[in-house]
């Protein structure tokens, strides 16, 4: 099966595939479960704005009603994304940062949606200045787990000045940063354990630091 959208315009919709191919198994008339050998998204593209409110756009795709009694079970055997694209802007800050990461390679294997067998996954995406984001790991549903590695590259300093300018207690001008983290994440019972192991940091071209500066008005 496979289905087609157009890509949104910058203002208008927040999601949109322009390829989607899924694959039913024969298995699924014997067992209690919908199992797909195959979903594949060929050049998906998701537009995520937080607004000044700090209310995220994409709440509005979750369905404001659940169908009642137990959602079956879902079995997919490799799901993949090619050449994807998310644009994210973030115009609760002062800055209001946007970035773009394409294209976008995923790859889900043997996911469950009922079990807490984890499927191994893995993201590769860069932004249009080169940054390099790889995460690697596995997930699982029921309950809500994983564990992985996220690597980061070639950071630019002033991703992080737009992104991060509130917090950070230096201005950065310049240079580039990578690190490698590990983490490991569990929601369960309303609970939230995580865990996160950084072992790895690199600066390119050292990054360069100035002082923040304030003016109180009269």
């Amino acid at each position: 099966m496979s289905a087609t959208s157009p890509f949104p315009a910058p203002d208008g919709p927040w999601s949109a595939v322009a390829i989607c191919v899924s694959v039913f198994s024969v298995l699924s008339l014997f067992q209690h479960a919908y199992r797909f050998n195959e979903v594949r998204l060929d050049r998906p593209f998701v537009r995520a704005v937080v607004r000044p409110d700090r209310s995220l756009n994409l709440i509005e795709l979750v369905p404001k009603t659940h169908a009642k009694g137990p959602n079956p079970a879902v079995r997919i055997d490799t799901f993949s994304v090619d050449q994807g694209k998310i644009a994210f802007a973030d115009e609760s800050l002062p800055l209001r940062p946007e970035k773009t990461l394409a294209p976008i390679a995923f790859t889900l294997k043997d996911f469950h949606t009922n079990q807490d067998e984890g499927g191994a996954f893995a993201l590769n995406a860069k932004s249009e200045r080169g940054e390099g984001f790889a995460w690697t790991g596995n997930l699982a549903i029921a309950p809500i787990v994983s564990r992985g590695r996220l690597i980061v590259s070639n950071l630019q300093s002033d991703t992080i000045q737009k992104f991060l300018s509130q917090v950070l207690p230096v201005a950065l001008t310049g240079g580039q940063i990578g690190f490698t983290a590990d983490y490991d994440f569990a929601y369960a019972d309303g609970g939230v354990r995580l865990g996160v192991a950084v072992p790895n940091v690199t600066l390119s071209a050292w990054l360069s630091m100035a002082r923040k500066t304030c003016s109180t008005a009269r």
